[in-house]
């Protein structure tokens, strides 16, 4: 697209070079054959002067090679910083719409395609109002805005030196501007008078004891007055025929009808001379100019498709985040069965706190590169999470089109991506990521992911070549950076997605795959040595309700005595009013042959202020069982075998 935009003018260049006509005006001043400018106004005005015709102008050529100071001499000063300061503000105008406009719809909620779709319709406005331009001037018979004020050129025929004609030029700046009336009608018909019928050697027509010309209302007597019906015509030239339409149509204009001042009439001497006819400027067949002003129209559109490559070349980035903040009681923290109160670093109660900058940039054909920088924060703290990184949630940059998305760097797994629909109540404190922290910190390094949706079905995939290279410790950090030159299976990790949703159900499955290397955590310490998850779930939606069930399957080779573990869970939500949403989460953590059995339940409420800003309260409780010591809060403690109990509330916005 954007070598198309590139390419279009050029191609229009041709076009505007045969279609649009030099100037009349500029070809006299600077002499050049009388030919030409014959054959100019021909194709102009759609009829004209003969080729042997000479033209003269009472305007001087200006210097070629004149100076650039020039420009800021005082006559042209006021003119030049005008003009400099309309086409600054002008480009000002077009750059801020054009690089700004699509920014602001994709944040109004509309998507990044309409976005760069309706800046390149901005960009078409000029064009199509050059054509509406056209059409109210074939529909009213001249071209809407046109203003009939100008300067006069003079034709003179060698045959026949008497016969001149005036022709009006247009000259905007000429003081016969504030003397035209805007309801000038072009002039279909001319009266051609006799050679010895004499007019004024001024501007105001006849004068007193001259005779009227022949076709006047009184053709026989001498002048002595304006007729007053003939006021009706202030826009008429002197010695012409009514305009077709007016209420005296085949009628001659009365001479004296000019104001003063206004130099209709070409004098070769003091003694006056007679013209032979007047083309008035809008006397031209305006059907042949409305084909040139929809063919100019037509090429302004050329140029301004030029700038739908531009538009579609649009790039944004957003700032992103959330904060969770939160105070959490909880019992039995310790073997003495102490209770303590305090602020959790890893996440809040609904949400893991956050800073994101990701962007979009719009590569034509329904490509686009896309990127996105995440990183954790600890609210409680200010510092930063998964292991002390900078960007630890997210780090990758990719492609992505209508084929899926295709993404190079720090990548969330698939067993992660296949959660958002059936954990319900979402990675927070009291819920899934407590018993199974491979839920919620399920990301890979130096990972290739792609995920793809089609209709209803979505798939995915990501290989990672060095799974972790953090060794700060605890689930972010297991110190398995991966990529040996000795070992090419060492710390690698691969996993697959498939699900399939609907408006009201759908089921997902994801499975992933850890393997271990020299001095990872968790026992993984080989590349032999294999962690393996598949996970299978489903919900459904209905009304106000929303429930979903699924069970994740382990076999850990790192672990020596419970390798082997399933863990099943239903959550649901309902939404008893607009701003009010209760939902809750029962699970359980099995391990085959071992009695170190966890079971865990949470109930929570949300009020949402706005849909950026909540609060919540949520209540849990945790029963470990043989020698399991899982926590109800991500982060916390609790006795060997104990149960614990929790209240935890607080305030999450999302920006």
């Amino acid at each position: 697209m954007l070598v198309a935009g590139g390419a279009i003018p050029l191609i229009c260049l041709p076009f505007y070079m045969w279609l649009v006509p030099e100037s009349v005006r500029f070809l006299v001043v600077n002499n050049y054959p009388a030919e030409r400018i014959a054959r100019t106004l021909r194709r102009v005005v759609g009829g004209g002067p003969e080729i042997t015709t000479q033209f003269t102008i009472n305007e001087q050529k200006v210097a070629s090679k004149a100076k650039a100071a020039a420009l800021l001499a005082p006559s042209f000063r006021t003119i030049t910083v005008s003009l400099w300061a309309t086409y600054f503000m002008g480009l000002m105008v077009i750059y801020l719409l054009s690089g700004w406009l699509p920014t602001l719809i994709k944040d109004a909620g509309l998507p990044i395609e309409h976005a760069a779709n309706t800046t390149a319709l901005f960009q078409l406005g000029d064009a199509a109002f050059i054509l509406m331009l056209a059409s109210g001037g074939r529909a009213f018979g001249k071209p809407a805005g046109f203003h009939p004020a100008g300067r006069f050129l003079h034709e003179r025929r060698p045959d026949r030196p008497e016969r001149v004609r005036t022709l009006l030029l247009s000259d905007p700046g000429a003081r016969h501007r504030r003397q035209l009336d805007a309801r000038h009608r072009p002039l279909r018909q001319h009266l051609r008078f006799g050679d010895r019928r004499r007019a004024a050697v001024d501007g105001l027509g006849l004068q007193r004891g001259d005779r009227h010309p022949r076709g006047s209302r009184h053709p026989r007597g001498p002048v002595d007055r304006v007729h007053p019906l003939h006021a009706a015509c202030r826009s008429c030239t002197s010695m012409t025929m009514h305009p077709p339409g007016h209420r005296r149509h085949g009628r001659a204009v009365a001479p004296g009808l000019l104001p003063a001042g206004r130099d209709m009439i070409t004098r070769r001497d003091r003694q006056g001379m007679i013209p032979r006819r007047r083309i008035h400027e809008n006397c031209f067949n305006w059907r042949r100019t409305m084909k040139r002003i929809v063919a100019t129209a037509a090429m302004a559109a050329c140029s301004s498709l030029a700038c739908i490559g531009g538009a579609h070349a649009q790039s944004s980035v957003q700032v992103y985040g959330l904060l969770d903040q939160a105070v959490d009681y909880n019992t039995n923290v310790d073997a003495a069965g102490h209770s303590r109160t305090w602020l959790p670093s890893l996440g809040g109660g609904m949400f893991p706190s956050r800073l994101g900058f990701k962007g979009s940039e719009d590569l034509g054909h329904g490509l686009q590169a896309i990127f996105d920088l995440e990183m954790g924060i600890f609210v409680d703290t200010g510092n930063m999470g998964q292991a002390n990184r900078l960007f630890g949630r997210q780090a990758w940059v990719g492609l992505a089109g209508k084929w899926g998305q295709l993404t190079l760097g720090r990548n969330y797994n698939m067993l992660f991506n296949s959660m958002p629909e059936v954990e319900i109540i979402g990675p927070t404190q009291y819920g899934l990521g407590s018993i199974e922290p491979a839920i919620p910190n399920g990301r890979m390094d130096n990972a290739v992911a792609y995920r793809g949706t089609f209709r209803n079905l979505t798939v995915g995939g990501a290989y990672s070549l060095g799974r972790d290279t953090s060794n700060a410790g605890g689930p972010g950090g297991t110190n398995c950076g991966g990529e040996l030159a000795n070992d090419a299976w060492a710390c690698r990790e691969w996993s697959a997605m498939l699900r399939y949703d609907t408006a009201h159900w759908g089921l997902t499955s994801a499975y992933d795959r850890k393997y271990g290397g020299p001095g990872a955590a968790a026992g993984l310490t080989s590349s032999n040595v294999i962690d393996r998850r598949a996970h299978l779930a489903a919900y459904a939606k209905y009304g106000a309700w929303r429930i979903a069930t699924g069970a994740l399957v382990r076999n850990n080779g790192g672990s020596a005595t419970t390798p082997r573990s399933n863990l099943y869970y239903v959550n649901g939500a309902y939404r008893v009013a607009p701003a009010v949403t209760v939902d809750a989460l029962a699970a359980r953590l099995d391990y085959k042959n071992s009695p170190d059995d966890t079971s865990l339940t949470m109930l929570r409420a949300i009020y949402d202020f706005s849909k950026r800003t909540s609060t919540y309260v949520a209540i849990g409780h945790v029963a470990n069982k043989g020698r399991a010591a899982i926590a109800l809060s991500a982060g916390g403690t609790v006795g060997v075998g104990m149960a614990q109990n929790g209240v935890i509330t607080g305030i999450k916005h999302a920006f």
